[in-house]
């Protein structure tokens, strides 16, 4: 199986993923890799791990290389479970933006206790909030109550 996700993958650029978590997205929606190397461009050097950190999409072979359990499709999660669940409550709780951005932000230069790194986080978490308001972007994580179908 993960073979044929695999190739499906790789051969398309309509699936995103970081960190082996694959996005709910289709081809042109959300905020994709490119988007995130815009914003990424907007921050000052000092506050990124490196001058020139952008953010690049693994291959479903790096991650499947990485950690196999992290290969599996998540975007397609939502959807299976309601073929053998009732959805009862579920609740997004964000990191469609800021997951992947903050693994490329200097976490010591943004320990400071300074008025610009309090406004720039800030920033960063407001944007992530409207976009997913504007359904521009899906919760990374998501927190549910189900219940089994009824056979």
């Amino acid at each position: 199986m993960l073979a044929s996700q695999s190739a499906a993958a790789d051969e398309s650029p309509a699936h995103n993923h970081h960190d082996g978590v694959a996005q709910r997205r289709e081809l042109g929606q959300g905020c994709r890799a490119h988007d995130r190397g815009r914003i990424l461009r907007s921050i000052a050097p000092e506050y990124k791990i490196s001058d020139d950190a952008l953010w690049r999409n693994p291959t479903m072979q790096e991650v499947i290389d990485t950690d196999p359990s992290e290969a599996i499709r998540s975007a397609l999660i939502p959807q299976l479970l309601r073929v053998y669940f009732d959805v009862k409550w579920e609740r997004g709780f964000g990191g469609g933006l800021l997951h992947p951005l903050f693994q490329r932000l200097n976490e010591h230069a943004l320990a400071a206790k300074d008025v610009g790194v309090d406004t720039m986080i800030n920033m960063l978490i407001e944007i992530e909030r409207i976009l997913e308001d504007c359904n521009a972007i899906p919760s990374d994580f998501v927190l549910g109550v189900a219940q089994q179908k009824a056979v």
